[in-house]
């Protein structure tokens, strides 16, 4: 998160991570009818498969707006783009949409800034308020499971809340050593491979309240029109 703001919105930790070695958006789409056959299935799933069920959760969350809802959620809506990471989120009651747009942040005299260059854009008085900001919200570990930088490991069908879904697992090592490894759930629903709940927990402590996915297909995120927007920060 932006450093002395909250414009994400994100109630979770955001450590820096590279997700250079994560899968391209760009490579081959898989099929969503062998993904549905091998998820109806209580044999174990292998790392190859699991990795594959991922990536078809990604795509399928792209492009599509939800509240993560919950002990520690928030009313902020986020929308995810084609990487698994988040392009946009906008905070509420204040409407603040921030955009994320996957460049290293640098500040205006040409040095480099903390985290990625994000956008914030508020209306007032009749006119976009912009301004360039650095960032790290995407790091957060729910990002880094969606994104396929975290290995995963199938831990077999369950159902939440009537609902037939596929619990997955990961761990997440936090560069530095400074915080403890986490496991890290994610649970994947059967029929629309979309994120329904993720959850986290710290080595040798108790696992943190899971957060669940609420969608809303009334809600598109997009950049304003018209609007100017900045390649740097301004210290």
């Amino acid at each position: 998160m932006r450093r002395g703001s909250g414009a994400s919105g994100i109630l979770l930790v955001g450590w820096s991570l590279t997700l250079a070695s994560a899968p391209s958006a760009a490579g081959r789409a898989v099929s969503p009818q062998s993904i549905h056959d091998s998820l109806t299935t209580a044999a174990p799933l292998s790392r190859a498969d699991a990795a594959r069920v991922v990536q078809a959760s990604r795509e399928a969350i792209a492009g599509k707006a939800f509240r993560l809802t919950g002990d520690g959620g928030s009313t902020a809506v986020h929308q995810m783009g084609p990487d698994g990471l988040l392009k946009f989120t906008r905070t509420e009651p204040v409407p603040i949409l921030t955009e994320y747009t996957g460049q290293p942040g640098r500040y205006c005299d040409g040095s480099p800034a903390f985290g990625e260059l994000a956008i914030s854009y508020q209306r007032a008085d009749g006119k976009w308020i912009v301004n360039a900001l650095s960032s790290t919200p995407r790091d957060a570990p729910i990002f880094a499971t969606l994104a396929g930088a975290l290995g995963v490991l199938d831990e077999g069908p369950t159902v939440i809340d009537g609902r037939p879904v596929r619990q997955f697992t990961a761990q997440w090592n936090p560069p530095g050593g400074y915080v403890k490894p986490q496991t890290v759930r994610l649970w994947i629903d059967i029929a629309s491979l979309l994120p329904v709940r993720f959850a986290f927990s710290l080595a040798g402590a108790q696992a943190m309240p899971a957060l669940s996915f609420e969608y809303d297909a009334t809600i598109d995120l997009h950049r304003p029109d018209d609007v100017k927007t900045p390649d740097c920060i301004e210290r």
